[in-house]
């Protein structure tokens, strides 16, 4: 779980959003003939672990449980029980952040013996965070713990075609006050293909890293992980009760750089899930952790017991078509119903059996039932946390995230159970506490606990097994399911895309679940374009903009099948269009023109949105709406207008008004290649804006920034009042290949001025209250040796609008005449063209007023 703090992105979105055309269905495809049965899930809640065994002592624990070897998988009682994940991950792998350099780390952490704390070592390595609560330095084991889960899912999942994919990305140091590390992260995912659909997808996660102010991090989110792998042996042990196997790919991906700002999944989201084909994603399942709450008892009281709360999809979040969030929503209290009816358990509490996991159908006037009291489920969320879920619910995507309410007051006006706050990301999230706190008063281990890690697994898994998300299809001998990954998810024409078939396979005998040798099946590939190859893995160049089918054959023993997927391949130099229109029109009949040159358009559509709003038109010409606050270096000019009387190394540039606003360093107080480093720069828009919900939200400006390789600028959002923010747009720093860069041996000028558009999608803060502020960040040394030009803002908008398509013109025709307005206020853009299905992000939005006739 992710407090709400600068997210640290360097992701640039490589089409801004580009969509196909082509419509696809609302709903995922007619489900597979088998029913599911949720009695043939297997109730196991305790494992090697048991409620009352004393804990294993933090410094020496792991070699307890591991016989002091280095063990690649954990599973003493067979079941892979996520309880006994949990301790042996918090114990052998406490620390995972980003940018491990070594995969042979020693586990452990270190040898400090308090639960939740590193041991510090005796030359101490300087991290970020909060030095109240400095833990320690563990070693960094984010490398040992993508082999650790690849190994653990194969055996879990290897009679399934599983493979392990990890999915590499970058995460910006987030300097001064961050409390997490930047550099290499990797979402690692176990993938089994979906043999009826392998092109649709349900995801299931939970992130596995974690804040420097809290090592072990055994609820957040080591049981969040743990649970995922407990849910792939419950699914797998299912498929094989039924002799089938999934219709859809489940991919099992626990997200890096989660606490950094969701950016493992955010990662995901943008380069994994193709524009226009967000419906494949059948579904997303989040655990972020699950347990710790109900159905244990807060610190083992029996009046008191802090809610599960399920949280699933705000329709009114949602831009576009709701109907498959309304349907998933409607379907969610039910699941939890079935999960209940079949979980029958009780829990010691005050000397007592007490039944936990009561459904509705089993209540009566001595035992209530649980749902709806102890378990809620809705659309509410915490106001001062988030998750993963965000990123795919404003891609229209289903999910479903339970979770105990304990991070303080909620989106529906509850004040919530702030316990989380003096947990999370500290050394309090560590497994004494932890049982403590689900009710063990002594320390030793939970029940409480261990079969709330029970129930959530089986509530996820039981979810994902349902027809139209990932149940079971019928298997037979000599099966094939052909899957392949192409990447990226957006092409450029001329630059190649990976074909990856690993994921193929051919079953050889149902009854062993043995799989056919890889190297009987044969790969031929149709790429969509006239041309075709063969091999498991290979590149291929489009050469012109479009979408293609590309599909595979997989060839085994007597059989085939095929997979196909469609390609989006992108010009070079995909820019979308400028446009300009009238400020007011007074009859309500006017021209729209458009600036955009690139080869291969075949034309224009033109959108408007009948209720535009500007909530922000800043021309820079002034800072009395804004706050600036003190550098944090006082070497930095802090923010002011550009043609005041500092020293500024380019003197007062703008992009239209005389002005823009400017924050640098001067050249009388800068020397190339010296410094000044590190430092701050912040400007803050004085009012709150409250977005409308449901309506599609830009903020756009001009920039001209030139700096060293190691400075960035960072657009922020908080919806929190300001307590924390999130990146919206970031350049300099995470835009620069410095491995291309070299030192020079005089000092020189970054570049020629040239103010260059931005723009920010801030659609996913609909219907909230947000603040604004721009953020000019020195790195900690320099790169180059350079003269920092610093960072000129101009021309600052923000505007919303529910857009529609009103017509189109031809690649030749630039312009169109809009007519028979009423008086208010339109939101117009433009999308150019390309081929059947490619389309480049809108233009800039312009907003033209009709007045009202006097």
């Amino acid at each position: 779980m992710r407090r709400r703090r600068a997210a640290v992105s360097q992701l640039s979105v490589l089409a801004l959003l580009a969509a196909a055309v082509a419509a696809a269905p609302a709903v995922a495809s007619p489900p597979p003939s088998v029913a599911p049965d949720v009695s043939l899930m297997d109730y196991a809640p305790i494992g090697h672990f048991a409620p009352g065994h004393p804990l294993p002592p933090a410094d020496t624990g792991c070699a307890e449980i591991s016989g002091d070897q280095r063990l690649l998988t954990f599973n003493p009682s067979g079941t892979w029980n996520a309880y006994d994940s949990n301790v042996f991950e918090v114990l052998c792998l406490p620390y995972r952040q980003s940018d491990d350099q070594s995969a042979d780390d020693p586990y452990g952490n270190g040898g400090d013996p308090r639960h939740g704390y590193c041991a510090q070592p005796s030359d101490p390595i300087a991290r970020p965070g909060n030095p109240a609560l400095m833990p320690g330095v563990c070693p960094n084991h984010q490398l040992e713990y993508v082999e650790y889960f690849g190994e653990t899912m194969r055996q879990v999942l290897g009679d399934f075609g599983v493979t392990i994919h990890e999915y590499e990305f970058e995460v910006e140091d987030p300097g001064v006050g961050g409390n997490t590390l930047g550099g290499r992260a990797i979402n690692v995912a176990a993938v089994v293909p979906g043999a009826e659909h392998p092109e649709e997808t349900v995801l299931v996660s939970g992130h596995f890293d974690q804040t420097n102010d809290g090592p072990a991090s055994a609820w957040d989110s080591a049981e969040g992980h743990a649970q995922v792998i407990r849910m792939a042996k419950i699914m797998a042990d299912y498929w094989r009760a039924t002799g089938t196997r999934p219709a859809a790919t489940v991919k099992f991906i626990p997200w890096d750089g989660e606490e950094s700002g969701t950016l493992g999944s955010l990662d995901y989201a943008t380069n994994n899930i193709v524009p226009g084909q967000e419906n494949k994603v059948r579904s997303y399942w989040n655990t972020d952790p699950c347990a710790g709450g109900y159905p244990a008892f807060r610190f083992g009281n029996p009046a008191d017991r802090v809610d599960l709360g399920i949280q699933i999809a705000d329709p009114a979040a949602v831009p576009g078509d709701t109907a498959r969030i309304e349907a998933f929503n409607e379907r969610a209290p039910q699941l939890v119903e079935e999960v209940f009816e079949h979980l029958d358990d009780t829990l010691a509490v005050d000397g007592e059996q007490r039944e936990i996991f009561v459904a509705t159908s089993e209540a009566d006037a001595d035992t209530p039932a649980d749902i709806g009291n102890d378990v809620i489920i809705g659309t509410g969320r915490p106001q001062l946390f988030t998750s993963d879920w965000r990123n795919f619910e404003v891609l229209g995507i289903p999910f479903l995230n339970p979770g105990p309410e304990i991070t303080g007051p909620s989106s529906d006006g509850s004040a919530g159970n702030p316990d989380g706050l003096a947990i999370l990301h500290t050394p309090n999230d560590n497994l004494e506490t932890l049982n403590r706190y689900t009710g063990q008063l002594d320390g030793s281990m939970s029940e409480g606990w261990i079969k709330g890690m029970e129930m959530c697994a089986h509530l996820l898994a039981w979810g994902m097994l349902q027809p139209d998300v990932g149940s079971g299809t019928p298997v037979a001998d000599g099966d094939v399911v052909a899957y392949f990954e192409a990447l990226p998810n957006e092409a450029t024409a001329g630059k190649p895309v990976s074909f990856d078939a690993a994921g193929s396979y051919q079953y050889a005998s149902i009854g062993s679940r043995e799989l056919v040798d890889p190297s009987a099946l044969r790969f031929r590939w149709d790429f969509g374009d006239g041309t075709s190859g063969t091999g498991r893995t290979l590149d291929h160049v489009y050469t012109k903009p479009g979408v293609y089918q590309a599909t595979l054959t997989v060839r085994g023993i007597d059989a085939r099948d095929t997979m196909t997927v469609p390609i989006t391949v992108l010009p070079i130099g995909f820019e979308p269009p400028m446009l300009s229109a009238p400020a007011t029109d007074a009859d309500g009949m006017f021209d729209l023109t458009w600036q955009h040159e690139a080869e291969g358009v075949t034309g224009y559509v033109v959108e408007e949105a009948r209720d535009a709003l500007i909530h922000l038109d800043d021309d820079a010409a002034s800072l009395d709406a804004w706050q600036v606050s003190a550098p944090t270096n006082a070497a930095i000019d802090g923010w002011q207008l550009s043609d005041s009387g500092s020293q500024k190394n380019r003197g007062n540039l703008s992009h239209s008004a005389p002005t823009s606003f400017y924050t640098g360093v001067g050249r009388a107080s800068h020397t190339p290649g010296a410094g000044p480093n590190d430092g701050e720069s912040v400007v803050t828009f004085g009012a709150p804006i409250t977005l409308p919900r449901g309506d599609s939200a830009e903020l756009s400006y001009w920039s001209d920034f030139a700096n060293d390789a190691n400075d960035s600028g960072r657009v922020e959002v908080s919806n929190d009042g300001g307590e924390s923010w999130q990146i919206v747009d970031s350049l300099g720093r995470d835009e620069r290949d410095r491995d291309t860069m070299a030192v020079q041996e005089e000092p020189f000028e970054s570049s020629a001025p040239a103010f260059e558009r931005r723009r920010a999608d801030l659609t996913r803060f609909a219907g909230q209250t947000i603040r604004l502020r721009f953020v000019y960040d020195l790195g900690d040394a320099q790169f180059v040796n350079v003269y920092r030009m610093g960072w000129y803002v101009d021309d600052i908008r923000l505007t919303t609008g529910d857009f529609t398509e009103i017509g189109s013109t031809d690649a030749a025709t630039k312009s169109f005449t809009v007519a028979g307005r009423k008086p208010g206020e339109y939101g117009y853009r433009v999308l150019a063209v390309f081929g059947e299905h490619v389309r480049t992000a809108p233009s800039n939005v312009a907003i033209v007023t009709v007045p009202r006739r006097r």
